[in-house]
């Protein structure tokens, strides 16, 4: 038979509280009527519980084959053994041994009523032969498996047992079925109890501890002999040896003996059967509702041992319970009590009882109140096995548990988690009452949390759900800003007799770390030169971005700069969302300084901050400035000391040198060096410092004496040029600025050329128009104009003979005579007279002067005077007003607009400004504070009067536009009026019919304001001496 082990899962039982018989069976004769008779019944059933585990040791040695009766006497006492232990929890393993110790089958057989057949299959192969192992048959039962101890060990042989190999070279034993027997020692004399000290003494084949071994006191053996081998004392003897005690019995006092056996374990023991209404599988009452169920002895012979407690799940088992049995109490009363599980209400309805002991059974008295959560037994038999019937009635309780996680948040983006990120949601619903749930679903507190899943169609009692339900929510920038986000949901369903079941609010918070960035920007926009290059005054304009790195929202954005004179412009921005940036909210001008020219470059740095405690990177912004020294040289002739007689040899000539400084640097020991030196002698130390844009034309003069050979020459060219050096200022001990030279700078070259033999003469001749002297006036008939004329001597030398023709003007010749006594003017010299004459009539009159001497005649000059021959009296005018109504017409609550400016041309060519000197076609004036405007004193003709909106005061800038023509033409007669030329405008952005008092009023009063300042053009007047706006 192969060798093998079955575990079993029996229900633990407490061991053997008495000492089992050995059954002795004397000898095959003897009892050759009991060993051929199989038991015919099996004994009354056994409650749940009760049971042992029996290995079972069959001789199958040549021994029993060859001895009348012993094959049959062993399989009967087997089939005692398998039909004693059906209905019951008992477990039977089953070891042969004749050469080798063979396991039957695979091990452990549970639950013997079931497996009659299994028991069958093994007698019928039962077949005796070879030698007799039982030692190692008893060794091997228990090695094999350490967590498979017997309570019985039933052992059945003919009394021969032999030793085949020595048992202190554990080495020789063979275990394995079909393994060779070593030859050895063949003792056949050995005593049976040295085999049985071996099992429980020697080491375990493998070599480990003794756990699995036989154990005196716990594991019991019976043994039964047959054959004639136990006629005698020795054999009997040798069977005792290994069992605990020396009893003759049959094989009726051996299923007695084992079914006595088998009840000890049940005895003092109490089983419960539970029947829950509604039974479970109905519409309610699911799995995992457990009654908890205690059990107490409340007097009698038991005294105040408490058994415990169990449970069932609904309809079950509960038990069994055992206790201790007091000797001298006949009976005993238990308390059983009930819990039912949470908060359901079930509760006992009913409960009925048995006894039974070894020999007799009865009907237990039970007390039991209604409504009551225990019943008591009573009167109990000593050393009784009690079963009890209970029901329970439990009403529905539908009941819905919500769960709510967060399964994940995935960074979208990959930026770190940021508003535009998803949190994933997992729900789970169990339904934790006694009632199928149907169409449970899942609603969540905020809208844009999308849960997904369809409503669950129907969930049973205990059921849980947690792959239907998700969701995903998106998280918002208010989400990031305040750091956290809790989203809660509730699960809903309706039970079987549809009422609503909602489960609990789960809430579920995730918190976000705030990374708050601020990153600033700072760029040159453009640099205000003047189109002449970078210079000191000019002005570099800054922008600035800022943006928000973080991923909360920034407030209060604001710059500073680390330079003073850097004039930041704008307001601090409100908010600034992460990824968002500004980059026209702030800007700044800074004026650059001749220090930063002189240095090359400026640096200007500032930084941003926000919320109070976020600043920005420190952006730095380096301008590089060209650094241009330059310097022009102007050298003239200031003049020649000719002693009145003209150029000649011996004569000075004085020269003037003006430098400036044309660079963008400091210039510094600025010199003038003449190429004609020594000649030429220049006079005026080096100037130490000439800043840019500045000019020096006093430090230096320059004195050359006139030789014949310049006489003859006719003239004489000198040249200089101007020299200067110019540095950075650098800083050395104790702070004090040194200039370091950085190279030096060459002006131009300036000439000047002297011609002695060339002379010339100016003359300039203006009119008094009765303001100052001008080139032409306007006088009325019969006025005597007053002229003023200059004759100058711009050349080197002096010019005599000089005389002045006017044929216009003959008092003025008179004049300029007595002013130029001889007629000679030195050289650079001026002469101014003033005369009048003659009386000028209606017209025009030119008057040409010209001035002559020592061949030398001067360019004609002229001034004219303009006589009208009528004073022109026309007006035109009107005003300029806010067209409320938008029709075009004005009205009288609409008011005049101030400062508007108004033109009028003349379109045949005529003056429209009497007081201004000359032919005036054109003119604009502004309007009063009443939006009124008058041209006057027009003569007769065409004229157009126009404006436009850019001329009209907007306040409010809301864009005007026309309700009348912009443009009017008007033909005017002599003296004639026309005031008619009005100019209505509106704005679309402001009501107009029905504008309400008070925008009128605002609007009133920001055009006042306006033309509160407004100047009025002219000022003329009527015949009537009235005042009139023009």
């Amino acid at each position: 038979m192969p060798q093998a082990w079955i575990s079993s899962t029996s229900t633990p039982r407490r061991l053997l509280s008495v000492v089992i018989a050995t059954l002795l069976i004397l000898s095959a004769l003897a009892f050759a009527p009991g060993i051929s008779n199989r038991a015919e019944a099996a004994p009354p059933g056994f409650p749940t519980g009760c049971g042992l585990d029996f290995l079972v040791i069959l001789d199958e040695s040549g021994s029993i084959g060859t001895t009348s009766g012993a094959e049959a006497a062993v399989t009967n006492a087997f089939d005692v053994l398998v039909t004693s232990l059906m209905g019951t929890e008992s477990s039977v393993r089953v070891m042969d041994f004749n050469t080798n110790a063979n396991l039957w089958g695979n091990g452990w057989v549970d639950t013997v009523s079931a497996n009659q057949g299994t028991f069958d299959t093994y007698i019928d192969s039962y077949n005796p032969g070879g030698w007799t192992n039982w030692e190692d048959a008893m060794r091997l039962g228990h090695y094999s498996n350490a967590a498979s101890q017997a309570d019985v060990v039933l052992f059945i042989t003919d009394g021969n047992p032999t030793a085949l190999v020595d048992r202190d070279d554990v080495s020789q034993v063979t275990y394995e079925t079909g393994s060779s027997i070593p030859t050895g020692d063949m003792n056949t004399n050995q005593s049976p109890s040295n085999a049985f000290d071996a099992a429980y003494n020697d080491p375990a084949p493998d070599g480990g501890d003794s756990v699995g071994k036989l154990v005196k006191g716990e594991t019991y053996v019976w043994g039964i002999g047959v054959g004639d081998a136990f006629s005698s004392a020795s054999a009997r003897g040798r069977l005792a040896d290994i069992s605990d005690a020396s009893t003759l019995v049959d094989f009726d006092e051996l299923a007695d003996t084992i079914r006595q056996s088998v009840f000890e374990g049940c005895e003092n023991t109490l089983q419960i059967t539970k029947t829950v209404s509604p039974p479970e599988g109905d519409d309610y009452l699911g799995s995992g509702y457990d009654f908890s169920v205690e059990v107490s002895v409340n007097g009698g012979a038991f005294g105040a041992t408490s058994p415990g407690s169990d449970s069932t799940n609904g309809s079950g088992i509960a038990g069994p319970f055992a206790w201790t049995t007091n000797s001298e109490a006949d009976t005993a009363d238990l308390r059983v009590t009930e819990t039912s599980p949470g908060d359901v209400g079930g509760f006992l309805t009913g409960a009925s009882c048995t006894w039974r002991t070894v020999t007799e059974n009865g009907d237990a008295t039970v007390s039991f109140t209604p409504g009551n959560s225990f019943f008591d037994v009573e009167g109990i038999p000593a050393n009784a096995l009690v079963e009890c019937d209970v029901t329970n009635d439990v009403p529905p309780a539908p009941s819905l548990v919500l769960e709510k996680d967060t399964a994940s948040i995935v960074d979208t983006d990959d930026n770190g988690i940021d508003a535009g990120d998803e949190i994933n949601y997992t729900f789970e619903v169990t339904n934790d009452g006694n009632v199928t749930l149907y169409n449970v679903d899942i609603t969540d507190e905020v809208i844009d949390a999308d849960v997904v899943g369809d409503p669950i169609p129907s969930l049973a009692p205990g059921a849980s759900d947690s792959t239907t339900f998700t969701a995903t929510y998106v998280i918002t920038q208010q989400d990031m800003d305040r750091g956290t986000f809790t989203n809660c949901a509730t699960a809903t369903a309706v039970d079987g007799e549809q009422g609503e079941v909602t489960s609990n609010r789960p809430c579920e918070t995730n918190t976000f770390d705030k990374d708050p960035g601020l990153e600033l920007e700072k760029a040159t926009a453009s640099i205000d030169d003047g189109g002449d290059g970078v210079d000191a005054g000019d002005t570099i304009n800054y922008t600035f971005t800022v943006t928000n790195t973080g991923n909360v929202t920034l407030r209060n954005v604001d710059i500073t700069d680390e330079v003073i004179d850097a004039d930041v412009v704008g307001d601090p921005i409100p908010a600034l969302a992460p990824g968002e940036s500004d980059s026209t909210t702030f800007t700044a001008t800074y004026v650059i300084t001749q220090a930063d020219i002189e240095a090359g470059s400026f640096e200007n740095c500032a930084t941003a901050t926000a919320n109070g405690d976020v600043t920005s990177n420190r952006s730095c912004e380096t301008n590089t400035f060209e650094q241009d020294p330059d310097l022009t040289l102007v050298k003239t002739t200031a003049s020649i000391d000719d002693g009145g007689d003209g150029a000649d040899a011996g004569d000075t000539i004085n020269y003037a040198f003006e430098v400036t400084n044309t660079g963008n640097v400091t210039l510094t020991n600025v010199d003038i060096t003449d190429l004609m030196a020594p000649d030429v002698v220049v006079t005026g130390a080096p100037i130490p410092s000439l800043a840019p844009g500045a000019s020096d034309s006093t430090t230096f003069t320059a004195t050359y004496v006139i030789t014949q050979a310049d006489i003859e020459a006719g003239s004489f060219e000198n040249c200089a040029i101007a020299t200067a050096t110019w540095g950075q200022n650098e800083s050395e001990g104790g702070g004090q600025n040194l200039l370091a030279a950085a190279g030096p700078v060459v002006s131009n070259e300036s000439c000047t050329i002297d011609n002695f033999d060339e002379k010339s003469i100016t003359i300039d001749k203006l009119v008094w128009d009765g303001d100052s002297y001008e080139d032409s006036a306007v006088l009325v008939p019969g006025a005597t104009p007053t002229w003023q004329i200059t004759v100058s001597n711009p050349s080197l030398v002096t010019v005599s003979g000089i005389s002045l023709s006017d044929p216009v003007a003959p008092l003025c010749e008179t004049a300029f005579a007595a002013a130029l006594p001889g007629g000679s003017l030195a050289a650079g010299g001026s002469v101014i007279i003033t005369c009048t004459g003659p009386a000028v009539e209606v017209g025009s009159t030119v008057n040409v002067a010209t001035a002559s001497g020592n061949g030398v005649l001067s360019v004609d000059d002229d001034a004219t005077v303009r006589v009208a021959a009528v004073q022109a009296s026309g007006v035109i005018g009107d005003r300029v007003w806010y067209d409320l109504d938008d029709d075009g017409i004005q009205d009288a609550s609409e008011v005049g607009i101030p400062g508007a400016t108004v033109r009028i041309t003349g379109l045949d060519g005529q003056d429209v400004d009497a007081a201004t000197a000359g032919i005036q076609t054109s003119m604009t004036m502004v309007t009063g504070t009443d939006g009124k405007y008058l041209f006057s004193a027009l003569p007769a003709g065409n004229y157009k009067v126009d404006t436009q909106l850019s001329w009209i005061p907007d306040p409010e800038a809301v864009g005007l536009r026309f309700t009348t023509p912009s443009s009017f033409t008007i033909a005017l007669a002599d003296g004639g009026e026309n005031l008619t030329a009005d100019f209505g405008v509106v704005s679309d952005e402001l009501p107009h019919t029905g504008l309400d008092a008070d925008k009128l009023l605002i609007v009133a009063i920001l055009l006042m304001i306006a033309g509160a300042g407004a100047v009025l053009a002219t000022r003329r007047r009527k015949d009537n001496g009235e005042d009139l706006a023009a």
